[in-house]
């Protein structure tokens, strides 16, 4: 006795289409987007076994496993990259100290670890350009930022040091006598500023020489200035 049957195949899920937006600055803002159109409606979906409903979004750069399932219990996966590019991550450069109090320190970046090129930069909060060279920096405490192509940035502080010049002399002194023109005055010490110094007696040139002769009575003028002009 011979007895034929049809067996029908049940429709189920064949593949997943993908769509991914690229995660920025190393956060986990990436999204990813996923439908199907094989086996029988409804479909639950799942990213990295986890329930989830496209799109997708808080995701970091990187591959994740994209699960359907369909009415009928059959399921489906696929893998997705999320792209990503990291924010810059550290700054180096070279500092020039402002001298004698003045405003004319500066800081230029060599080099930008992270990131996409090309690179801005910019100071104390102030604009930001290609310029990697940042003048007229007073001394101390400067904030400087690096801004991507993607305009991810990052931050540091530098510290610009500051040149003082000398601060305080002693000057011995010998009269003069008898109305003449015999005193003497010698810079004995110099307190601060950086060695070597030069000496200014009475508005003349400055010279290495730390002593005048030939002075009358009366007030005289004592000007010294170290190595860095101060």
């Amino acid at each position: 006795y011979t007895v034929s049957t049809t067996l029908t195949m049940t429709p189920f899920p064949t593949g997943i289409t993908t769509g991914t937006t690229s995660a920025t600055c190393g956060l986990s803002n990436g999204s990813l987007t996923f439908t199907t159109t094989t086996g029988v409606s409804p479909y639950t979906y799942s990213v990295n076994n986890v329930a989830a409903t496209s799109p997708s979004t808080g995701l970091a750069q990187g591959t994740y496993t994209v699960r359907v399932r369909d009415n009928n219990g059959c399921t489906f996966s696929v893998t997705a990259t999320v792209p990503g590019a990291s924010a810059p991550t550290a700054i180096n450069g070279t500092t020039v100290a402002a001298g004698c109090g003045l405003t004319n320190g500066s800081y230029n970046v060599t080099g930008v670890t992270g990131g996409v090129a090309s690179y801005s930069f910019g100071i104390d909060g102030g604009a930001v350009s290609t310029t990697s060279l940042m003048p007229n920096l007073a001394p101390g405490t400067h904030t400087v930022q690096v801004i991507d192509v993607n305009s991810c940035s990052f931050t540091r502080t530098i510290t610009i040091p500051g040149l003082t010049g000398p601060t305080a002399v002693t000057i011995n002194t010998t009269l003069a006598t008898c109305g003449s023109a015999n005193g003497t005055a010698t810079v004995a010490t110099v307190t601060g500023g950086t060695p070597t110094y030069s000496y200014s007696f009475n508005n003349g040139g400055f010279t290495t020489t730390n002593n005048i002769g030939s002075l009358t009575a009366g007030n005289h003028t004592v000007v010294v200035r170290d190595a860095n002009s101060c």
